[in-house]
């Protein structure tokens, strides 16, 4: 059980950095994008999930969403009259991630933008960002 949670909590601090480097890498490629024609964003993302008219701004989406497995191994001791054994086996631990990477703009300008993301669900825009511009 003590392995679990060395493990557990080594993955979770591997998860939030990875997280963290990402948000850093979509500030700083998102700045990039302000004040530019929206096309520039087409040009990295690619073509948005959804567009929404609010007034005379148009708000572009990017969502992703899915669901990812961690096979952590494990090892038990198990006695019986005979003696003791050792187990090892694998245990599944499900996780999910989302990201939705909105762009706001007005005639035809990138005026604004927000992220909202876990489980770093944002790494692949990050990672168009970061080739795109070429930040490290």
């Amino acid at each position: 059980m003590e392995a679990f949670k060395f493990i557990s909590v080594a993955c979770l601090c591997v998860l939030l950095s990875a997280c963290t480097s990402t948000m850093d890498t979509l500030n700083r490629g998102m700045t990039n994008l302000d004040g530019q024609p929206v096309q520039k964003a087409f040009d990295v993302f690619g073509f948005p999930d959804d567009e929404d008219m609010i007034a005379d701004h148009v708000v572009y989406s990017w969502d992703r969403v899915g669901y990812f497995r961690n096979v952590i191994p494990q090892t038990s001791t198990i006695s019986t009259p005979q003696g003791t054994s050792t187990v090892r086996y694998d245990q599944s631990v499900y996780d999910s991630y989302f990201c939705r990477l909105r762009i706001i703009t007005r005639h035809d300008t990138i005026m604004n933008w927000d992220v909202s993301s876990s489980g770093g669900g944002c790494s692949p825009y990050a990672e168009r960002l970061k080739a795109y511009y070429d930040l490290e």
